[in-house]
């Protein structure tokens, strides 16, 4: 609601006046926004995982040889050389490491999907209570907002700086995390499909968006050994043009999308930042990423409060009673 309520007056003027419409367009194309990309998205996740699921059992069940163990490539030829000379090496077969990760996430995935439709009436109750939400926010967004600014003990210009930082950073962090994440999700899948010519590009495509809410490391945790596996199994050339795509372009999103979605809206120190989003996502889960921004934004605005208001007040009367 945040991130799109600038719409709503607009859309509000567009429907002369009536907040109660305007409210009711935005929820439902708010929804169909995230909803219709989301079908879509889930369907070819299912598809791929269905299929890899499928493959990656029969293989097991033959007992068929790994593509690291049947490869004739110099280079998997080179690893199992070394494999025979040191025994601790043998244990570690990265086409079997990338073939068991894949067929866990595979079964994850067809879980949940399955999870889903069985539990079809729970989804639709949630889906429900949440467009209810949305329409209130949007229709009673401003009187919201309103109370909670008459219930803060503060200055009006202190509460004003307080709910401006805590939208912008709300905001900021919800349109360039979700942003970022798909753009690195398409950009890693086109490096699979293309590069790579795996048929689970929309699968570590998916894995890829994901992996990109991880601090620190982000999306190198699927795109790495993803072309560690193409390379080690003979394709050295793609694999190694999938290494450069990952670090080049994967991991350069973040550099050109965060700093033009965020601009100058939110200040923070980025090892404060940091600290903040490992120790949101330890408390909270996945809904640390976007709490942790906000706990650092309120802590550093009555930082700054409070330096305005005692600390910088101090130096002056104490000059003034010197003089």
């Amino acid at each position: 609601v945040l991130t799109f309520y600038p719409l709503t007056e607009r859309v509000v003027k567009a429907l002369r006046g009536s907040r109660t419409m305007g409210a009711l367009a935005m929820s439902l194309g708010v929804t169909a926004l995230v909803l219709v990309p989301t079908i879509l998205l889930l369907s070819l996740l299912v598809s791929e995982a269905t299929e890899t699921y499928e493959r990656l059992q029969q293989v097991v069940q033959e007992g068929g040889q790994t593509p690291l163990q049947a490869s004739e490539h110099w280079l998997a030829a080179a690893w199992r050389s070394l494999a025979e000379r040191f025994p601790a090496l043998a244990r570690v077969d990265i086409s079997d490491i990338w073939l068991q990760a894949s067929k866990r996430i595979s079964q994850w995935v067809a879980s949940e999907a399955a999870a889903l439709a069985q539990n079809l009436l729970s989804s639709a109750l949630s889906a429900a209570m949440m467009l209810v939400a949305l329409f209130f926010f949007f229709r009673d967004g401003d009187r919201i907002a309103a109370l909670i600014r008459e219930l803060i003990p503060m200055a009006p210009s202190q509460k004003e700086r307080i709910l401006k930082r805590v939208y912008d950073t709300v905001s900021a962090v919800v349109q360039s995390t979700f942003m970022i994440a798909a753009i690195q999700g398409v950009v890693a899948g086109l490096g699979y499909f293309v590069i790579g010519r795996l048929g689970t590009s929309v699968l570590l495509g998916f894995l890829t968006a994901v992996s990109s809410l991880i601090p620190v490391v982000g999306g190198a945790l699927v795109w790495l050994p993803t072309a560690l596996y193409v390379l080690v199994t003979g394709e050295v050339l793609r694999g190694v043009l999938l290494l450069l795509w990952g670090a080049i372009a994967v991991g350069s999103v973040d550099n050109f999308v965060r700093p033009l979605v965020i601009g100058g809206r939110v200040e923070m120190p980025t090892l404060l930042l940091l600290f903040a989003l490992l120790g949101g996502l330890q408390v909270y889960g996945f809904l640390g990423i976007f709490v942790a921004p906000v706990v650092v934004a309120v802590l550093l605005a009555f930082v700054d409060i409070y330096r305005e208001t005692y600390v910088n007040t101090e130096p002056s009367v104490a000059f003034g009673d010197a003089g």
